[in-house]
């Protein structure tokens, strides 16, 4: 990252290239010297660097000369690109131009448009990975991520014990020495990593809603009117080290660890936040 890009913010001494170099209070969750290469879903988007600031705001640059800045609550964002600026009448008719200029543009990323979607999605995706609280809005969700039900989500349900997980079949292990643990209701999957550092934790969230028309008299009436109501989630993934596990997800990754020959979490730091709307044990 070049010095000076972004100067109210501390910046790593070192070029990201195609990695990730996390400083500051994002370690937190990370370990301080964590290099982790660009996730593939993000890097498809053209992205060359990404920086997560303590806030969970975002820079990221791409193979396009552009940049991106995501606001820490995933809102909105700021897309600069260079374009070419024209000196004076005489330059643009004979096709000369000056030195190139920042275009700045500002969006909410509920209302992105499509020139910017696939960045802006990609970045919203890789900032849920980190973030304290993930943002979802359906404009930047991919239609295969979301989840239509009857009635809202907000628990997943864990085998008791790492025997009935086994006995349920909702662990599993790849050839590569992955780790893999689904919730009973099938709304969460969690995932340890063949290293045993680190695991991910994917789960359903709600989609945020138009507000409802108010009901008519007819529509009170309608014994069919609760049965048509449909809620819409979207699958969303967190990546947490073992080092710091969110008292959410203690119960399975402890399923996870004595899977994989671990002792459990008792020489783990576990965490006291708690997410709203995040899944249960």
């Amino acid at each position: 990252v070049l010095s000076g890009i972004v100067p109210s913010r501390p910046v790593p001494s070192r070029k990201l290239g195609t990695s990730i170099k996390f400083a500051g209070a994002v370690t937190k969750k990370m370990a301080a010297d964590l290099n982790l290469p660009l996730p593939h879903d993000v890097a498809s988007s053209g992205a060359l660097q990404i920086l997560q600031y303590g806030d969970d705001s975002i820079d990221a640059w791409f193979k396009d000369g552009s940049r991106v800045a995501l606001s820490g609550c995933g809102t909105a964002f700021t897309h600069w690109r260079k374009v070419p600026s024209p000196t004076s009448q005489l330059h643009r008719e004979f096709g000369s131009y000056g030195r190139a200029v920042w275009d700045k543009v500002h969006q909410y990323t509920q209302f992105s448009v499509s020139e910017y979607r696939e960045k802006i999605a990609a970045l919203v995706r890789f900032r849920n990975s980190f973030a304290e609280r993930p943002f979802l809005c359906k404009s930047v969700v991919a239609a295969e991520s979301i989840k239509v039900t009857r009635s809202p989500i907000r628990y997943a349900t864990w085998p008791k014990t790492h025997r009935s997980a086994h006995h349920g079949r909702y662990l599993t292990t790849s050839g590569s020495g992955c780790v893999q643990l689904r919730s009973t209701d099938g709304h969460a999957v969690l995932e340890l990593a063949p290293h045993r550092q680190t695991f991910t934790a994917s789960y359903v969230l709600p989609l945020p809603t138009p507000p409802l028309a108010p009901p008519t008299a007819d529509s009170e009436d309608d014994p069919h009117r609760d049965s048509a109501t449909e809620f819409h989630h979207a699958w969303t993934t967190e990546l947490h080290t073992l080092t710091r596990v969110p008292d959410a997800w203690k119960h399975p990754v402890d399923i996870l660890l004595e899977e994989a020959g671990g002792s459990g979490l008792t020489a783990t730091e576990s965490c006291d936040s708690d997410k709203e709307n995040e899944p249960e044990g």
